[in-house]
């Protein structure tokens, strides 16, 4: 574990940031797939 570089505190937080940004707007995304694709179905059935 010697030869492992440890991020520092500002780099892990901006990882962090970046990582929950991509996850909500993925998470927004798909729900607005999904509602699309319920909405379709409903006027086809």
């Amino acid at each position: 574990m010697k030869k492992v570089t440890w991020p520092k505190k500002n780099e892990l937080k901006d990882s962090t940031v970046i990582v929950v940004v991509t996850m909500v707007i993925f998470a927004v995304f798909v729900y607005l797939v999904d509602k699309g694709i319920s909405e379709f179905l409903k006027v086809i059935f």
